[in-house]
């Protein structure tokens, strides 16, 4: 069997620094937007949400099995009660996998893009 390439310790993921701890909201929602169309996933997010219902997601993804709504947050941001309303909605609806995804959040989100969906996890 050959052997399997380990990155060196000191090496940075390129997906760790892509999504990094100090992302705006606008670059973090780009570069996620990028990142899941690149894998197969179908991203929609309204672009100018000011005549809509407060509180809605910022995305909605679809990859064919799975739908997720997601609220995108800095690591500093936070969710509003509008929001969190929405969320719990869609969390109690059929509809079950919701999230709030920050930069550092990069783990679930690059796993569930990656893998595509085929096991959400619970929150």
């Amino acid at each position: 069997m050959p052997p399997t390439y380990q990155r060196p310790p000191d090496a940075v993921d390129p997906l760790e620094a892509e999504f990094s701890d100090d992302l705006t909201e606008r670059v973090f929602q780009e570069r996620l937007i990028n990142f899941a169309r690149n894998q197969g996933w179908r991203v929609y997010h309204t672009y100018d949400s000011r005549k809509n219902e407060a509180g809605f997601p910022d995305l909605i993804m679809c990859n064919g099995r799975f739908v997720y709504c997601v609220e995108l947050k800095t690591n500093k941001g936070r969710v509003t009660k509008m929001q969190q309303a929405w969320l719990d909605d869609l969390d109690n609806s059929a509809m079950h996998v919701v999230r709030v995804w920050r930069p550092s959040d990069r783990d679930e989100f690059i796993r569930v893009i990656q893998t595509d969906a085929r096991d959400p996890q619970p929150r």
